[in-house]
């Protein structure tokens, strides 16, 4: 009988050559796969939930400060900033945003930026001086309507038309005429309280017809003003104001 000879893998052939007791020890086999086969990746299942990513907190500025804006303010005025300037001024004067009170130095640093230009500064100025330096005041309101700011130009002319009691026509002729010259050019940019302003001047001068023609406009408008003069002026001369002005203005009151 012939001896049965088996075929045994490559693998399992290395694997019995080991196991002799007297030969060197197996070598560790590492099997390739054939050419053109690839092993499977692991990859992440997709079920898997996704780690959430990470907060980051930006820390927050701290806010400025009162003390901060004046300094700021204050630098800026230092270097030549006429509305700065005004600013801190206004500070001091009313001990606000940082800034300790000091009427004083208010003054002087809106003294300063109105020489510069400032006409915010310019009246603001002469609303604090108008008590204790009238004339300063005025020099102030005119140089400010100059400027253009309507207000400032009918405050110089309340102050050129009236003596200190505010309610007395000035007699100087002078003062009078350059009063309404600032009134009507006030009136003629569309400002009613300068036209109010002048009817009453002219009612107070004893110009009655004149003075009804300026006040029905800014009565009309509603200006308390012009609407009080021409009501009385009914009274004291009723033959000077028109029936269906005093029936219009009855319905507006």
């Amino acid at each position: 009988m012939r001896p049965l000879h088996l075929a045994l893998p490559l693998s399992a052939a290395v694997s019995l050559a080991g196991c002799s007791d007297s030969g060197p020890p197996p070598v560790p086999v590492t099997l390739v796969p054939p050419v053109g086969v690839s092993t499977p990746e692991t990859t992440a299942s997709p079920l898997a939930p996704e780690a959430a990513p990470v907060a980051r907190t930006t820390p927050k500025p701290t806010p400025p400060t009162e003390r901060d804006l004046y300094d700021r303010m204050a630098a800026r005025a230092q270097q030549g900033d006429v509305e700065a300037r005004f600013e801190v001024a206004m500070m001091h004067l009313l001990g606000k945003g940082g800034a300790e009170k000091d009427r004083g130095l208010a003054l002087e640093m809106l003294k300063r930026a109105a020489d510069d230009g400032s006409q915010r500064a310019a009246i603001n100025l002469a609303n604090l001086l108008i008590e204790s330096d009238r004339e300063q005041a005025l020099r102030l309101y005119e140089k400010a309507g100059e400027a253009g700011d309507i207000d400032a130009l009918r405050h110089a002319a309340f102050l050129l038309a009236y003596e200190t009691d505010g309610s007395t026509p000035t007699q100087d002729t002078a003062r009078l005429e350059k009063a309404q010259n600032y009134l009507k050019d006030a009136a003629a940019k569309g400002d009613l309280f300068a036209e109010a302003l002048l009817g009453k001047l002219l009612l107070d001068l004893g110009q009655t017809q004149e003075a009804v023609r300026r006040l029905k406009k800014p009565a009309l408008a509603g200006v308390s003003g012009a609407m009080e003069s021409v009501l009385i002026l009914a009274t004291t001369a009723p033959d000077a104001v028109d029936k269906a002005l005093l029936a219009k203005l009855k319905t507006i009151r």
